[in-house]
């Protein structure tokens, strides 16, 4: 792919995601908690096969939505970065602080959005929840990218 489509490709799947997040963030509490019970309710462990009881699958909704939270937000921080790296020639330090201030902006403007929204509330620590996602996230492109930095410099050495 040419450099241009690489940026297109890029900025569209950037564009992609924050329409999911908002879309996502639009519903309405009861739209919202569907999703989350339904998963909840496939949970395989309970009482003798019977399913998790109430309480058990409260905590686990809770799971599964915050585990939400984090993962679309580790998602939006990588697509950050990635638009980032291709439309700009900043140091990919730089790239990845633009990327998570980015990301915890929209994470706090998408609890602020869920203000408006019926049976929904926007609360900091929910923005705590996704900048964690994000965090995870680039720690683990720093790991992958320094075994990368790591194996290349050993097969230089063996070929020296």
């Amino acid at each position: 792919m040419s450099k241009f489509g690489h940026r297109i490709a890029s900025a569209v799947a950037l564009s992609l995601w924050l329409g999911l997040i908002f879309y996502m963030s639009a519903q309405n509490g009861t739209e919202s908690s569907k999703l989350s019970d339904f998963l909840a309710a496939l949970w395989p462990f309970g009482n003798e096969g019977e399913g998790p009881d109430e309480e058990s699958l409260e905590r686990i909704t809770l799971l599964i939505r915050k585990g939400a939270h984090m993962f679309e937000f580790a998602v939006l921080v990588v697509l950050c970065l990635r638009f980032i790296r291709v439309w700009t020639s900043f140091s990919m330090r730089r790239s990845i602080v633009i990327a998570f201030l980015f990301t915890v902006c929209y994470a706090a403007s998408d609890e602020f959005h869920q203000t408006f929204v019926e049976g929904r509330c926007g609360t900091p620590v929910d923005v705590l929840i996704d900048s964690a996602g994000a965090l995870i996230a680039l720690l683990t492109v720093m790991l992958i990218l320094a075994v990368k930095k790591r194996k290349s410099k050993g097969k230089e050495k063996v070929a020296a």
